[in-house]
């Protein structure tokens, strides 16, 4: 059964940083670098990069990107609660 949760687990994470990039890539962003954002934002790691200025200078990418970090603050909450 955990072995069952761990994979669905995996499979959301891959769909909901695919579903994000695809969101960056409508503002402009190529893929890779879309994909990297929004992976370092997801896991608060590594968003002090040069990129990151991509993001931080779009109005569009810094209103996601701050939904993002929000999410992501909350769903650790969330994990550290249950």
């Amino acid at each position: 059964m955990t072995i069952i949760y761990f994979g669905v687990v995996l499979i959301a994470i891959w769909l909901l940083v695919e579903v994000l990039a695809i969101v960056f890539r409508i503002t402009g962003l190529n893929s890779q670098k879309a994909r990297f954002q929004v992976i370092s934002i997801l896991t608060h790691t590594g968003f002090t990069t040069r990129e990151s200025e991509l993001i931080a200078q779009h109005p569009l990418r810094r209103k996601l990107a701050s939904a993002l970090i929000v999410y992501g603050k909350i769903k650790s909450i969330m994990e550290l609660a249950s």
